[in-house]
């Protein structure tokens, strides 16, 4: 039986196309995702027509997860097509730099040494993009894209207009090397004010120290980030817990010390919990990610941890929940 969508008033077309297009992600009574396609119902919409498909794209390209190497590649195509489209004056060119808001990528190898550069994807497109996002997140398995995008975009190009200063890792290893070790990276670093960092269990290249903080907190490079002035990060908990707890500290207006002096001093105190809130993220507690599986069903849950949203511990709304723990 059809049903004469066009028939309604157009504030109510708008509205059953932005509930449509937005992923409602399916779950199970532990409350664990079920669907891992979230873009199917609004790619079906955006093909209805091309009215449709510019109604429904803002709310597909609102939060971008790249959740492999091909997905990481098949996007640089799009924005490839994009650029021709804008050149062409087609009525299917999409301003990507305005529409995506969040965009996290969970993998991204390096090139092997004999590849051959045609073979080699450029990320210069990826710039603007990570510049006017709301926030950007990788897992430490992707942080050779961030590197890419940061050192491989043309030094004529500066951090004075970048605005995104919220970044989120997660991830098995911390890794900061790639990172910290140039100059652009180091750039990157100073435009951060909001860290979150996800990675619940210690460094198992150094001593494990009792206690619920992980011993990677102190690796941080707090040098490199000045400007920081929220920091969340997960701490060591118990084995299969149903959530991961998070702690959440905030640098006061008065504090005349550099972040790494003030985190580090209440990591270190006799209570470093009470520094901060404590957040618990819908994560089951995992730490023996060993086997492939057991990997790779982790990193799902921080793909999906972060575009459900739940790194932006920020916002009015996370906020109100924390006072009700």
């Amino acid at each position: 039986m059809s049903f004469n969508l066009a028939g309604l008033p157009l504030e109510l077309i708008f509205e059953i196309l932005r509930l449509g297009a937005t992923p409602a992600l399916a779950v199970d009574c532990n409350n664990r995702i079920l669907e891992e396609d979230i873009y199917s119902c609004a790619r079906a919409l955006a093909l209805v027509c091309s009215n449709v498909r510019q109604v429904v794209m803002p709310h597909l390209l609102h939060t971008v997860v790249l959740n492999s190497d091909r997905s990481l590649n098949l996007f640089l195509r799009t924005l490839k097509i994009q650029i021709s489209w804008a050149r062409q004056g087609s009525r299917l060119r999409l301003n990507y730099t305005e529409l995506v808001r969040h965009i996290w990528s969970s993998a991204c190898y390096e090139p092997l040494l004999l590849q051959h550069n045609w073979a080699y994807p450029s990320y210069d497109l990826l710039w603007n993009i990570f510049r006017n996002s709301q926030t950007i997140g990788f897992n430490f398995a992707a942080i050779h894209l961030l590197y890419e995008v940061i050192t491989a975009t043309p030094y004529n190009t500066t951090f004075n207009d970048w605005t995104c200063s919220r970044v989120t890792f997660a991830g098995y290893i911390p890794r900061w090397n790639a990172i910290t070790s140039n100059s652009r990276g180091m750039e990157f670093l100073q435009q951060i004010t909001h860290l979150t960092v996800w990675a619940p269990h210690h460094d198992i290249a150094s001593p494990q120290p009792e206690g619920v903080i992980p011993n990677w907190f102190y690796k941080l490079p707090f040098q490199f980030i000045p400007r920081l002035q929220k920091l969340s990060f997960t701490l060591v908990g118990p084995q299969d817990a149903p959530t991961t707890p998070v702690l959440i500290y905030t640098l006061p207006s008065s504090d005349n010390g550099t972040p790494a002096d003030t985190f580090q001093t209440w990591a270190r105190s006799s209570d470093p919990l009470s520094w901060g809130q404590v957040f618990h993220l819908n994560v089951p507690y995992r730490v023996d990610v060993n086997v492939d599986m057991d990997a790779r069903d982790l990193a799902y849950k921080w793909e999906m941890a972060y575009y459900l949203g739940q790194n932006d511990v920020w916002s009015p709304s996370a906020t109100q929940q924390l006072r009700q723990q």
